[in-house]
């Protein structure tokens, strides 16, 4: 509503918080596609955990039955996180 026809009717306008503004939320998570080595190699590493997909995150790490990685790319740090990670499972 616009902030004069509130202002007629009295009315206090309503704010969206930032994250509902932007329009970011956990339901806009994105699917990476890896190299089919990685991949490969990251499903013999976890075989005792179903990693069916795959989503681009801020960090390495996983939730709810999901791997997140920071991109499909990843540097010698991340792939030591990456192992690491796995290696727990």
């Amino acid at each position: 509503m616009h902030p004069l026809h509130a202002e007629v009717l009295e009315i206090t306008p309503l704010r969206l918080k930032q994250a509902d503004h932007t329009g970011t939320g956990s339901n806009t998570q994105t699917v990476l596609t890896l190299n089919p080595q990685l991949l490969s190699d990251i499903q013999l590493a976890a075989s005792l955990i179903d990693l069916s997909v795959i989503y681009q995150g801020a960090d390495v790490g996983i939730t709810e039955k999901h791997l997140l990685l920071p991109s499909a790319q990843l540097n010698s740090q991340q792939k030591r996180q990456l192992w690491k990670l796995l290696s727990e499972y």
